[in-house]
């Protein structure tokens, strides 16, 4: 009574086992998707917050916008750093099955 359920277990086993590598990618790329995104806004409200607390404890500071830090930084300069937060984040999860 057992072993007929057996093909049908090995079947699901194979399909999963060949489907892995592309959910491991897929898992990846849906982790690091959001980092892409939100690693600029991450570095301008970083900054807006330094910028806050050094005008608290400091005279004569600027006070400075979002788009103005934008501006400066450059496109380069927003990614500046993302490498460690998608080594951190783009771990790929465990699919589900």
């Amino acid at each position: 009574m057992g072993t007929r359920f057996l093909p049908v277990v090995l079947l699901v086993a194979v399909k999963w086992y060949a489907l892995f590598p592309r959910a491991v990618c897929a898992s990846h790329r849906a982790n690091l998707q959001p980092q892409i995104f939100t690693n600029p806004l991450e570095i301008v409200k970083i900054r807006l917050q330094v910028q806050g607390e050094v005008s608290k404890t400091l005279e004569d500071v600027p006070r400075r916008s979002a788009m103005w830090i934008v501006r400066n930084l450059g496109l380069v300069g927003l990614y500046k750093g993302a490498s460690a937060c998608l080594l951190r984040d783009g771990k790929p999860t465990r699919p589900s099955s």
